[in-house]
């Protein structure tokens, strides 16, 4: 019983999710579908209309702009700020990890006000409140990637070993650690990269409808055409699939390496 019950059960929830999106790929594919079960046509006419759409494409630059730099600065600061304390002050690794539990307590909404209240009135620019808030909202997953890859090389070990031959701590970080974390840490940041492609709440109440990201575009086309929406859905599907995928390819290719 358990030898069919575990494979259909398997079944299930594959169909539940994928058939949504295979209905929603079929249906930006099609020209009319209304009372029939299959599309009376397909065409590509509403992904040419949206690739031709330069408001889409400004939505696109400005997400990969926004997921870019946050990215960048989360792994200028996030990763030698989370090795320093690893190595050298791991008693403050317990207050790390309390932030980490106030990132996903906090609801965003009342982070955004509390950020808006608090810098407004000093005239701190929205953008960099936003870029504050994403970078902050990364800590999770970078400390993750950053603390794993570090425990699976030693990395005590090595610094102590290279300090030992003369090396300083900048340079044991920069030409021993970091080439050797570089697969965790890339990988996370991919990670981070691809779902910052679904980011709405933070940037539309800082920066509002006026800063157009691909979440914000797809709102805003939801109501206008059903074809039209599909499509933008599996082009946004398609592209966090992409990142996924590639900081999935890295993070076996760790692992084999590892073995």
């Amino acid at each position: 019983m358990s030898k069919i019950f575990k494979p259909l059960v398997i079944f299930i929830l594959l169909a539940y999710l994928l058939i949504p999106l295979i209905i929603t790929i079929i249906y930006s594919f099609s020209s009319s579908w209304t009372f029939s079960v299959l599309p009376d046509s397909l065409t590509l006419k509403w992904y040419i209309q949206l690739f031709s759409d330069p408001e889409f494409l400004m939505a696109i630059a400005r997400t990969v702009f926004l997921a870019t730099v946050t990215v960048v600065l989360s792994l200028a600061v996030i990763v030698p700020t989370i090795f320093a304390i690893a190595i050298y002050f791991p008693k403050l690794m317990k207050y790390i990890n309390l932030i980490i539990i106030f990132c996903y307590s906090l609801p965003g909404v009342i982070s955004v006000m509390s950020l808006s209240e608090a810098y407004n009135s000093i005239g701190v620019p929205k953008m960099i409140l936003l870029f504050g808030s994403y970078v902050v909202g990364t800590l999770p997953l970078m400390t993750l990637g950053t603390t794993n890859s570090l425990r699976s090389i030693n990395a005590k070990e090595l610094i102590e070993s290279a300090e030992i031959l003369g090396a300083s701590k900048l340079e044991s970080f920069t030409k021993i650690i970091l080439p050797n974390i570089s697969n965790g840490v890339i990988s996370s940041a991919l990670f981070i990269f691809s779902g910052l492609f679904a980011e709405y709440v933070t940037v539309n109440l800082l920066l509002g409808g006026k800063f157009t990201t691909i979440q914000i575009y797809l709102r805003e086309q939801l109501t206008a055409n059903g074809h039209y929406s599909s499509a933008i859905v599996v082009t946004y599907f398609t592209l966090a699939t992409l990142f996924t995928v590639i900081a999935l390819v890295l993070v076996n290719r760790k692992r084999v390496k590892k073995i």
